[in-house]
């Protein structure tokens, strides 16, 4: 039991990598988005 939690400890925290190293168009989007909202306080007080 101990093994498979590990096994899917290590799993996920490849997964996590490969998502941070290759982010989902939607995800990247999503990102840009906010840090443009963060860059402008006009746009940030509209939303």
């Amino acid at each position: 039991e101990s093994t498979l939690l590990a096994d899917l400890y290590q799993v996920g925290t490849c997964y996590h990598t490969l998502l941070l190293l290759f982010p989902s168009p939607c995800s990247s989007t999503s990102m840009s988005s906010k840090s443009l909202r963060r860059a402008s306080p006009v746009n940030h007080d509209k939303a």
